[in-house]
């Protein structure tokens, strides 16, 4: 998808505190992340460096482990 958004740079960092499973197929996964993300004009385009945000949070949430 091309057009205007802010994509990460640099090296993001995730941190996932549990993994389990709940049956054969799926489970949960928690973690942390940060990234600092640059606003792009186009999918091809260089990112802004004077347009970028510092995002940080955390995540919960149900996983299937197809393929494993």
């Amino acid at each position: 998808v091309s057009g205007p958004r802010y994509q990460s740079t640099g090296v993001p960092l995730l941190n996932v505190s549990t993994l389990s499973r709940t049956d054969d197929l799926y489970g949960s996964i928690t973690g942390t992340f940060v990234a600092t993300l640059c606003r792009v004009d186009t999918s091809d385009a260089p990112p802004d460096t004077g347009n970028c945000l510092d995002m940080a949070g955390e995540f919960e949430t149900r996983l299937q482990f197809d393929g494993f």
